[in-house]
């Protein structure tokens, strides 16, 4: 065959050229990286920013607040002063510095002083007719004075007794604690704005310094977002985050301009180019000195096809173009890579098929027995999964004359989903042993260990119940999950008001928020009522025709077998053969889990 190109210059241009475009490919990768970690970080530090500034504005609004109503409560407003007492909690008042009283003029229809109280003498100076109109729009008008950073005012509407105008009061206070927000130096540029997105406070010093224009036009901008109580946005190349204050349609915005945030990236960007430049030149010395060794190629090829004889697959005539050693290598390159992808993927399935199944019998001790029964309670469940790993799991467990209830659903199925239970089952043998925790306590410590198992990449519902056998009293806490059916023991038919969905606890999904809160909720069990816990694999079971089962199909089915006076063993039996039948050949889409809870008797009824 002709020859076409150099085999040295195709190999010079094969190694350089691939590490050029891996090392410009991982150099872009990373800058992006590194903007995206950037931004979210300077996201996050100015939400909690704005948050805390929003706390401390209404901790102090409803500190200014009560003091004002409580001078209020020492003013007539038939007199024009106020009564001595409220001079003499004056002298005595650290905060308050003045108090002025406005009310409303009928001749000329304004607002007028009326009164003061202050502890400093000089010329009253009286409130602006725009500061007046604010506070009536908005009934609370807060204000700072640039020139005295330790003071602030507020300004209120007053509700008179009897109906007519309210009164207006405007108080100065000293020592706040959100002035500091303003004041002091931060990352962040924070501001409190209205709900027209007219700035009611500046700070002092703005670590960042932006166009009054372009802030104006970001904060009208973002005014379609201020119902929600806090959330972080770009805005004109502005990364902005605001809190509600709670008060006043009243929000604090904390923002950082783009080009600042990422400031700091041009000085990695310089660095890592000479990095790739420094190695790409290495690359191509080692590549032109690689080239010179060609001819060597001829006697590799030889020694690999003795190699193959011998049976080592390993062996590769690196030449994939046609040239000299192309021709050939062809052939060569073509039997081994086919003899060796075909034992490779046999060894692959077989490994696989091996590690599955013995990752599903590791699983399968994750459950206990599918069946309990004592004297006061009896415990019946089933369990489906949908491929070789799980991710449901369902456990109970007798401690102490109390039976604890688990069930949870991780997101997904096979096994990451699987692992995410195995985690759960360890949190749950370490709570085992501490039978005074609350439901809820339990909660948030399942909650830490699948944070620090899944790392938010895996999350989990989760349901957990403790049912005191001498009281019939059950405690519980959900995580999201679908909530259980108490069905409860009565004389004649049970109808479908009469079931009653334990979903008043409500919490985050196990592995969303390290920080999520719980909280446990108690209802009362009598002797023969049953409890149904199940995953959402049972109401979403798709049929043939694509349909899901639903929970209105449940409830019937439960419904159908307290009915009928089935025990709990043929409830059980009588739920698998609906869901059989609904399900028919089509495959799990989803894990299938479910157990039955009855109390019969209580411990103190013996």
């Amino acid at each position: 065959m002709k020859v076409q190109i150099s085999i040295k210059f195709k190999l010079l241009l094969l190694t350089s050229g691939l590490v050029t475009l891996a090392l410009l490919a991982n150099h872009y990768l990373s800058v992006e990286e590194f903007k995206r970690d950037k931004i979210a970080y300077v996201f996050f530090s100015s939400l909690a920013n704005a948050q805390n500034t929003a706390t401390h504005i209404r901790g102090d609004l409803n500190f200014g607040l009560e003091r004002i109503r409580s001078y209020l409560r020492l003013y007539n407003p038939e007199g024009p002063n106020f009564l001595p007492r409220a001079y003499e909690n004056l002298n005595e008042d650290q905060f308050l510095v003045d108090l002025q009283v406005y009310q409303l003029d009928p001749d000329s229809g304004r607002y007028q002083l009326r009164s003061r109280l202050s502890r400093e003498s000089g010329e009253e100076m009286g409130l602006s007719d725009e500061l007046i109109q604010e506070t009536l729009q908005q009934e609370v008008s807060l204000g700072v004075d640039p020139s005295r950073r330790d003071r602030w005012r507020l300004s209120v509407t007053v509700p008179v007794q009897g109906g007519g105008e309210p009164l207006l009061a405007s108080a100065t206070f000293q020592e706040g604690q959100f002035l500091d927000h303003f004041f002091s130096p931060k990352m962040q540029n924070t501001y409190l704005i209205n709900e027209f997105g007219e700035v009611l406070i500046s700070p002092a010093r703005t670590p960042h310094e932006l166009d009054e224009g372009l802030l104006a036009r970001s904060l009208k901008e973002l005014l379609p977002d201020l119902g929600s109580a806090s959330q972080v946005k770009e805005i004109n190349d502005l990364l902005i985050s605001f809190s509600q204050v709670g008060a006043g349609n009243l929000s604090a915005v904390s923002l950082v301009p783009r080009a600042a945030a990422l400031e700091g990236l041009q000085f990695i960007t310089l660095k890592s180019t000479v990095l790739v430049i420094v190695l790409i030149a290495i690359a191509i010395i080692f590549s032109v000195l690689g080239s010179n060794q060609l001819t060597a190629n001829i006697f590799r090829l030889y020694d690999a096809m003795k190699m193959v004889t011998a049976g080592n697959l390993d062996s590769r005539a690196q030449v994939k173009s046609q040239d000299e050693i192309g021709v050939l290598a062809q052939g060569f390159n073509h039997m081994t890579a086919e003899l060796q992808r075909l034992l490779a993927e046999t060894a692959e399935k077989a490994r696989m098929a091996s590690e599955l199944a013995t990752a599903r019998t590791v699983q399968s001790t994750l459950f206990p027995h599918p069946e309990l029964v004592t004297e006061e309670v009896e415990v019946q469940g089933f369990y489906e999964p949908a491929s070789e790993c799980g991710g449901d799991w369902w456990h109970y467990y007798i401690s102490k004359e109390r039976l604890y209830l688990w069930i949870g659903d991780a997101t997904g199925h096979g096994v990451p989903a699987a692992l995410i239970t195995s985690a759960a089952r360890s949190a749950s043998s370490v709570l085992e042993s501490l039978p005074d925790l609350s439901t809820a306590e339990a909660m948030r410590l399942l909650n830490k260990a699948v944070c620090e198992t899944s790392k938010g990449q895996v999350m989990m519902t989760f349901f957990l119940g403790c049912l005191d056998l001498k009281t019939g009293e059950l405690r519980y806490t959900s995580a999201s999950h679908d909530p259980p059916f108490l069905l409860p023991q009565k004389e004649g038919k049970l109808s479908k008001k009469d079931v009653l969905p334990l979903m008043d606890s409500e919490g985050k999904r196990l592995g969303e928020s390290l920080d999520s809160e719980y909280e446990e909720k108690a209802v009362q069990l009598n002797p023969g009522d049953r409890l149904f816990l199940y995953t959402d694999g049972v109401t979403e079971l798709v049929g043939p025709e694509q349909s899901q089962w639903g929970e209105r199909q449940l409830i019937k089915t439960l419904l159908h077998s307290i009915n009928s006076q089935h025990s709990l063993k043929q409830g059980l039996e009588e739920m698998k053969t609906a869901l059989s039948e609904f399900k028919q050949d089509t495959p799990l889409a989803d894990d299938v889990t479910y157990y039955f809870v009855q109390l019969k008797k209580v411990i103190n009824e013996h």
